[in-house]
């Protein structure tokens, strides 16, 4: 793994870490932007295959879904 794909993955981990306590009960909004951002952050491509194993409402889930197609 080259060190741009080590940040992004430690920046996803962190971000994860930092709201798993209350995942489940902030407003819909909050997750919206924050499944955009870590979409972003993860530089998924047309094709690729995504797997989401019990990542909670599917904010991140259906906007990887949209990016590759």
């Amino acid at each position: 793994m080259n060190d741009k794909s080590n940040k992004h993955k430690d920046f996803v981990k962190n971000v994860f870490n930092t709201v798993a306590d209350k995942y489940g009960t902030d407003g819909i909004e909050w997750f919206s932007y924050f499944g955009q951002k870590l979409i972003e952050h993860a530089e998924i491509e047309s094709g690729q295959t995504v797997l989401d194993v019990a990542c909670g409402k599917g904010a991140s889930l259906f906007l990887a879904r949209k990016k590759v197609g």
